[in-house]
């Protein structure tokens, strides 16, 4: 082949591959006028959240010492999503398994993300191009909108000689009504001041990280169990905040 058109081809390819983004959650995202079906069947499609977040800490010494918060159980998170559009705002939320009723999810391309976590059986990410899908997707699933979320969380360590980090949790919630047009975007944000202790951890457990971290240099690994508990308070005071922007856009 002339190298020319090879050329052509790799542009084209490149230009195809780029082209296969996944739906941002940005809440300046650009909406258009639509309402949100009161009491109405409503699928939570793509419920998402990171597995875990690194953070790394260094002492007068240069020693680092590397904290992990990370999610076990999501159990907990389904249920508030559960409430808050169940009870809260009075959607029937449908359960995930009337996605088998659907076609349209077939053609939905799997998605691998390391730390990244599906709460519920819905896909993880939906790449922008599927976005016209929606529409066979609730008509398949007697819906009349679909919801995507997604929350993420990090921490952040304070000046010294604080021994403090900050736990930040976001909430971020799209949907889409029946014909496929996105009519709320919207992100919610909670910041909260907590210790950085130790917790009981499994010889198992713990001993894996050491070595995972020995072989990438790393000097210490602790295992943040503390900041679970509130990690799941913000999340659920986030869930609340934003039903109460949903039920702006409810008729």
């Amino acid at each position: 082949m002339h190298p020319f058109k090879l050329i052509i081809l790799l542009f084209i390819f490149f230009h195809i591959s780029c082209g296969e983004t996944y739906i941002k959650y940005n809440t300046k995202l650009t909406t258009e006028p639509g309402t949100i079906r009161a009491k109405s069947p409503t699928l939570l499609l793509s419920y998402t959240i990171n597995t875990e977040y690194i953070l790394i800490s260094k002492d007068s010494e240069n020693v680092k010492t590397y904290y992990k918060l990370s999610i076990d159980d999501t159990n907990p998170l389904s249920q508030m999503a559960k409430e808050t559009f169940s009870k809260n705002l009075e959607l029937q939320l449908l359960d995930q398994s009337v996605l088998q009723k659907s076609k349209a999810i077939s053609q939905l391309d799997p998605v691998e993300e390391e730390n990244l976590t599906k709460i519920g059986n819905g896909p993880l990410l939906l790449k922008v191009k599927q976005t016209r899908l929606i529409p066979q997707i609730l008509a398949e699933t007697n819906s009349e909108q679909l919801i995507l979320a997604r929350i993420i969380y990090r921490l952040e360590e304070e000046p010294k000689p604080s021994d403090k980090s900050k736990l930040i949790a976001t909430l971020e919630v799209l949907i889409y009504d029946k014909a496929g047009k996105l009519i709320f975007a919207n992100g919610k944000t909670k910041t909260t001041s907590t210790y950085l202790p130790d917790d009981d951890i499994s010889v198992a457990n713990f001993m894996g990280d050491v070595l995972m971290a020995t072989f990438k240099g790393k000097v210490n690994v602790r295992v943040n169990k503390h900041c679970r508990p509130i990690l799941f308070e913000n999340i659920k005071e986030l869930w609340r905040e934003m039903s109460d922007e949903i039920k702006k856009k409810i008729n």
